[in-house]
């Protein structure tokens, strides 16, 4: 049975759904959140998420990618739009097409195996400061007032995300979107990582998080497949980001 924990304010703990099939490590994580006063209930599959998530408010899912009856980025793409919480991944998943596609498919964190579990419960705590549905809505107001960028055959209009090059749409998700936009404003200027994650995360850039590594790789690839594309995205070592014209 679920152990229920109060917060020290005495106010009913936090609720989180733990989707793991590892029954040690979803122990020993179970049990390290409920001494940081989270309720919370383990299930060791992903057949029946909706129907937990329908029954039972909770404020954060935590969710293995590779569950023994569908994957985890099934879950995500079944309950995400009626989830209004904080969803994280843990995952032996390293590779950065896999993480791209979790980020993709509406998670807020993700994080590989292995882990700490105060790791763990920092990022939980830092999803929540961030506040998903906040940042949906500030993004959304952002784009209405931005001003269109046309410069030597780049074309971005944040108003309707519309990316062009010499002509050719680049499809972008809004993430990938939000990051050029902020470069294109800055040309050929170095863009620190926290401008970045300060703009489209809305936090501070803690100096370990690769979550905007994942989005400028992809970022990249698109751009490499446009043809006769005259811009690319290079690093600054310790700094962050630079879009330049060749």
């Amino acid at each position: 049975m679920t152990e229920v924990k109060k917060s020290i304010e005495g106010e009913a703990a936090t609720r989180v759904l733990l989707i793991e099939d590892d029954a040690k490590l979803a122990s020993k994580l179970k049990r390290f959140l409920q001494i940081h006063h989270y309720e919370v209930t383990w299930i060791a599959s992903g057949s029946f998420v909706s129907l937990e998530v329908n029954l039972n408010a909770y404020q954060f899912i935590i969710c293995d990618v590779n569950l023994p009856d569908i994957s985890g980025f099934d879950v995500v793409s079944r309950i995400r739009s009626s989830f209004n919480g904080v969803f994280i991944f843990i995952t032996a998943l390293t590779e950065e097409s896999a993480q791209l596609k979790g980020l993709e498919l509406g998670s807020d964190d993700y994080i590989v195996k292995p882990f700490s579990a105060e790791v763990l419960l920092a990022r939980m705590k830092a999803a929540s400061r961030r506040g998903f549905k906040s940042r949906q809505k500030d993004e959304k107001h952002a784009a209405q007032q931005a001003q269109p960028i046309n410069v030597e055959g780049l074309h971005i209009s944040p108003k309707n995300r519309v990316v062009e090059i010499n002509g050719q749409a680049l499809k972008l998700t809004k993430k990938e979107f939000f990051i050029l936009y902020i470069l294109a404003q800055d040309m050929e200027g170095k863009v620190s990582r926290n401008t970045i994650y300060r703009a489209v995360w809305g936090k501070e850039y803690d100096g370990f998080d690769r979550t905007i590594d994942v989005h400028v790789s992809a970022l990249r690839r698109k751009f490499n497949n446009i043809e006769g594309n005259p811009y690319q995205i290079n690093s600054v070592w310790g700094e962050g980001y630079i879009l330049l014209k060749l």
